[in-house]
This record gives C-alpha cells, sequence and structure tokens, in this order.
C-alpha cells in the first residue's frame, strides 16, 4: 500500500513493463499542475500455482523477475506457519519437497525480502501447490 496522505490518485497512469506510474496530484486539483507527483512502483509478478510432476512445466516455484537483486530471499511456509525452504529468486526455485519428501498439494504462503529503491522492503502472499 502507498501512504496517499493529502495526495489522490488522477485520472491517468501509464503501465510499463513491470512498472507502475501513478500520477498523483493534491486535492483539488482537476488538471495535471505543477504540483504533480510521480511515483514508480515495483510489481512482485510470482506464480500463483506449480505442478512439480516432472513434466519439465511450471515444475518449481520462484520469483525470478528479482534475480538480479543478489540480497534477496524467499521463505516459503506451510499453512501451519512452519519454515519449509528458503530460496534465492537466481537460484533453481522450490521443488515441492521438504527433506526430501513430496509435499502435498495445498496452499503455501511466502515472504520475499528485496530491495526497491535502495529500501529494503517484504511482500508476503501464497501460491498453490497442485499435484
Amino acid at each position: 500500500l502507498i501512504p496517499i496522505g493529502i495526495w489522490i490518485k488522477y485520472k491517468e497512469y501509464e503501465i510499463l513493463p513491470k512498472k507502475i506510474i501513478i500520477l498523483l496530484s493534491p486535492i483539488g486539483f482537476q488538471k495535471i499542475k505543477n504540483g504533480v507527483k510521480k511515483i514508480t512502483i515495483q510489481i512482485i509478478d510470482y506464480p500463483n500455482y506449480f505442478t512439480p510432476n516432472g513434466d519439465n512445466i511450471h515444475d518449481t516455484w520462484n520469483i525470478t523477475e528479482l534475480k538480479n537483486q543478489p540480497n534477496s530471499y524467499i521463505d516459503i511456509f506451510d499453512r501451519y506457519g512452519k519454515l519449509i525452504k528458503q530460496i534465492k529468486p537466481s537460484g533453481p526455485g522450490w521443488d515441492g519437497t521438504y527433506n526430501g519428501n513430496s509435499l502435498p498439494a495445498t496452499d503455501y504462503w511466502f515472504t520475499v525480502y528485496y530491495s526497491e529503491l535502495g529500501t529494503s522492503q517484504k511482500f508476503s502472499s501464497h501460491f498453490s501447490l497442485v499435484r
């Protein structure tokens, strides 16, 4: 979420690959004037599911678009909050196993730690393992 304060979303915005530029203006402005603020936001695009069945299609889960951030990493948890695996976006991803054993088809949660504009960030959500 973006703390908006006295700024509101203007009617126009531009979407670029993996980035969104939102134009904001002070409350009461009807047109773009000198007080417009431009903010660039990084979108974390992650797979909603993966299918580790050996067919080489969606066999692992990862957020590869962060692979150029060497300090980024992802913690993967089961539904009880148990840490299942820690992976790097630059690595091969998670294959759906824990200590060499296949885990059940269900939802898993993750927290990704990354950098945006030189500031450490984290984002959490979930995905499904489908067998």
